[in-house]
């Protein structure tokens, strides 16, 4: 009977930010997660009767340890299998990447010099401000977002921690290094290790506290709601907004203009895209976020990566229009 419900919520689960916090409670909590299927079977008088068989199928999976399990099975699910010459595209794809972005980091620390891309006036901006912020002391509110490593949009995550780590290189010589926000533990964690590591790096040890990177809520209005207090802080005049977010940034956007405070704002959502480029006078649009690294010299490695992706956007449109041209002619 449950059963009849557990596609939908494995489809909504999927690629749920809470996914894995679901997966440790169905796993691992017991007879604390007995306890709640429990309660939830008590309560049932309280519930819609229009919703009850949703309630009573919730409640039969915790407290069954079987179906528990079977459902968390269902949640980690793998993608079918890719057929083998999926896999050969695919490997070949990424040998072919990963020599262009090796060659050209090599290349790169040989000759010393950093290639040039083109200007974006956010960023230019933004580099003005880092400095302005160090000359008069104030600080650096960077908000890494809720994506989690484990997820598909852990990209927005890896890149909003590259440049975590080119800002407070930047800003090391202030006498106020960054605060950083996220709403996902592991991000909040890898955060700390950054700002430690670049403290290390700079011999501002005595500036470091662990409390510089917080982890400011689970769910995306918790996590606005908490980053909002740093946001209004009156040492705090930039603010990076960088990562996954969903139409909740605006909370924190609006607030920062309203404060007067300069912002630089990324997303890879395009609902939070949407909001950032009705809320920030420059925000970074796209692709733009993944370029980030690269545009603040993080590593040889961002600048070659982002080479490498022009390279293979440009070799991909001549494929599509030689591909083009041959089906005109006939050939194919």
């Amino acid at each position: 009977m449950s059963e009849q419900f557990w596609p939908e919520w494995a489809q909504h689960w999927q690629h749920h930010p809470l996914k894995g916090f679901l997966l440790s409670f169905l796993e691992g909590t017991g007879p604390f997660r007995l306890l709640v299927g429990q309660f939830m079977l008590a309560g049932t008088v309280f519930v819609d009767p229009t919703k009850t068989d949703r309630w009573l199928a919730a409640a039969e999976i915790l407290e069954d340890d079987d179906k528990s399990h079977a459902f968390a099975s269902m949640l980690k699910e793998e993608t079918p299998a890719m057929s083998t010459d999926e896999l050969l595209i695919g490997l070949v794809f990424f040998l072919i990447t990963a020599v262009l972005i090796l060659t050209m980091t090599l290349r790169q620390k040989r000759s010393g010099i950093t290639p040039s891309f083109r200007k974006i006036a956010a960023l230019a901006r933004f580099k003005r401000a880092v400095s302005l912020s160090v000359e008069e002391g104030s600080r650096i509110h960077i908000s890494l977002g809720n994506a989690s490593i484990t997820l598909p949009a852990s990209a927005s995550a890896f890149v909003s921690l590259a440049a975590l780590r080119r800002i407070s290189q930047l800003s090391s010589e202030g006498d106020n290094p960054p605060i950083v926000t996220s709403g996902d533990a592991v991000l909040s964690i890898l955060s700390q290790d950054t700002l430690h590591e670049t403290a290390r790096e700079s011999h501002t040890l005595d500036l470091y506290n662990s409390t510089l990177a917080a982890l400011a809520g689970v769910t995306p209005l918790a996590y606005v709601s908490g980053a909002l207090e740093q946001v209004n802080e009156e040492e705090v005049k930039t603010n990076v907004l960088i990562g996954n977010y969903g139409s909740e940034v605006g909370f924190l956007s609006t607030a920062a203009a309203e404060k007067g405070a300069y912002t630089l704002a990324a997303s890879d959502a395009l609902p939070a895209q949407a909001v950032l480029y009705a809320t920030t006078e420059q925000p970074l649009i796209g692709e733009e976020l993944f370029a980030l690294p690269a545009y603040l010299h993080s590593t040889p490695m961002h600048s070659a990566s982002l080479q490498t992706q022009d390279l293979l956007r440009g070799l991909l449109v001549l494929i599509m229009l030689v591909g083009a041209m041959l089906k005109l002619l006939g050939a194919v």
